[in-house]
């Protein structure tokens, strides 16, 4: 099977990603937000907190998950496609909290490719929000585990550098071109 013509910008949080993918949403670029972002909106849109949805981390990391995948049923395959993080984040995400990867999302990694993975260098200056409370700490611990759960399942992983938004959206472009 083809590999479909989408690709991944990742990294730990504090690494400019929405960012990123919002800019290159303005270019005309077709893009997907991140999974557990959506999940979080809608659990506060019903007046649950993010704590409160992620008090269950497992559980939380399960339907972010299975949110992906139902998003990846629906996305063309021939659309060139930014996805703000990818299936295998998940896998990450899990070896971070030292849960077991489960049969079905180690076969739902096997069944997800993407041409390229830009794994995001953190950024300087980052805010906290509503539903990202991680801290430098935290990024710095999961980095690894990222380009980890990418190469694994054969992607090229392509490390961005802090070089400012601009700069990034420019190498990323240059790069799939």
């Amino acid at each position: 099977m083809t590999t479909p013509n989408w690709y991944v910008i990742t990294g730990g949080p504090m690494t400019g990603k929405t960012k990123l993918v919002n800019e290159l949403a303005n270019l005309g670029y077709s893009t997907v937000p991140e999974a557990a972002r959506t999940l979080i909106d809608d659990a506060i849109s019903q007046g649950i907190s993010a704590g409160k949805l992620r008090a269950d981390e497992k559980r939380f990391q399960d339907d972010v998950a299975k949110l992906k995948k139902d998003i990846e049923k629906n996305i063309d395959r021939n659309t060139l496609t930014f996805f703000d993080r990818g299936v295998h984040d998940t896998i990450a995400y899990l070896k971070y909290y030292d849960y077991v990867v489960e049969d079905w999302i180690a076969t739902l990694a096997k069944q997800s490719s993407y041409r390229k993975v830009f794994l995001l260098d953190p950024v300087k200056e980052y805010n906290q929000d509503y539903a990202r409370t991680e801290d430098i700490d935290f990024t710095k611990r999961i980095q690894p585990l990222l380009n980890e759960a990418y190469s694994r399942y054969g992607m090229d992983v392509i490390t961005v550098l802090n070089i400012g938004l601009e700069n990034r959206v420019e190498f990323i472009i240059d790069a799939i071109r």
